[in-house]
């Protein structure tokens, strides 16, 4: 019984040493669950003296936008449908406007009789020439009393005199009621604008050139503001994502030309021009020698989708590359 057990207990160290020595060369050899995250990243690799080329760079969108509506209403008109390219400005839905047409027409008669108010002065020149004779006939009493002792009174002078006083303050209050016109013109020069306003945000307009990829509101369904009407994607232009060295970008290549190609699916490889616009300022917290790197690239024909991938190719000396400055840092790393 006992020599059995001494056997068991052998049988078992011998066992734990093997197994050790199999986990210890696994170790050694290979990871038994595959690479690290970071190893299995794709960043730029320098093909040549003067390329620089991310072999994976994700494209995707750069705007897409959810068109609201922006008064309360039924939609009498709806122009977008999925799949329709549409034109920055062009009308692709309507409110009714019935209402607001007729105020923004009582705002137009409004402003018209404003505006001639304010540009008749006819007080002003009547006021004026009262002012004239009344003063002519005061300077003529008081050449009269001056060659004849009593031919006209002291009285009569003081009311002349009045006179030509008030001559004078009715030009003034001709004056006033002409600037309070014009400021009444202005007036409702801006309840127009109002009215106008109010007519145009009933018209649902796109904000930009691009594609319509859903129309949630239907004609005659009622909308409210904020109602989101219809989702468009820019695709004129798209926006390139990769992952760069920090040594072949220590110079800022942002606003640099770069080149995107794409083999589409019949194996035929296209070429997207484009630039810089967006560098990292913060490097990869694991290996502090990648960061990223953004390109817009013109989609000139409407073939480059988001989620497509392909190899973005920036020129060194484009990009500010300086090669003494890079093998420093790559030494100091």
């Amino acid at each position: 019984m006992l020599t059995s057990n001494r056997r068991q207990t052998t049988a078992i160290l011998v066992a734990g040493v093997a197994f050790g020595c199999v986990a210890l060369r696994m170790g050694l050899s290979a990871d038994p669950f595959g690479p690290p995250k970071d190893q299995s990243r794709k960043v730029a690799k320098t093909e040549s003296n003067t390329e620089i080329v991310i072999p994976d760079a994700q494209v995707s969108l750069i705007e897409q936008v959810e068109v609201p509506a922006q008064e309360s209403g039924v939609l009498s008109t709806i122009i977008a449908r999925e799949g329709m390219t549409i034109r920055e400005g062009q009308v692709i839905g309507q409110i009714d406007d019935a209402e607001s047409q007729l105020e923004k027409r009582r705002a137009e008669i409004e402003m018209d009789i404003a505006q001639r108010d304010a540009r008749n002065d006819v007080r002003v020149r009547l006021a004026s020439k009262t002012a004239e004779v009344r003063k002519a006939e005061l300077a003529r009493s008081e050449e009269a009393a001056d060659r004849v002792h009593n031919v006209v009174s002291k009285t009569e002078l003081e009311k002349l005199r009045l006179e030509v006083q008030r001559s004078q303050l009715e030009i003034e209050q001709a004056k006033h009621d002409l600037d309070l016109a014009e400021l009444n013109f202005q007036l409702k020069q801006n309840e127009h604008a109002q009215a106008a306003r109010s007519v145009e945000r009933r018209r649902i307009t796109a904000p930009l050139d691009s594609f319509v990829v859903e129309v949630n509101k239907r004609r005659g369904e009622w909308v409210k503001p904020g109602d989101i009407v219809c989702r468009l994607l820019r695709l004129d232009r798209l926006r390139v994502k990769g992952i760069v060295r920090l040594a072949d970008v220590l110079n800022n290549p942002t606003g640099q030309p770069v080149v995107l190609e794409v083999t589409l699916a019949s194996g035929e490889v296209r070429k997207y021009p484009g630039k810089v616009v967006f560098v990292s300022p913060e490097v990869n917290a694991v290996n502090g020698d990648e960061l990223e790197l953004w390109a817009e690239v013109e989609n000139t024909d409407q073939n480059l989708r988001p989620g497509m991938t392909g190899r973005l190719i920036i020129n060194r000396d484009i990009a500010g590359y300086d090669a003494e400055t890079a093998a420093a840092e790559q030494e100091r790393q």
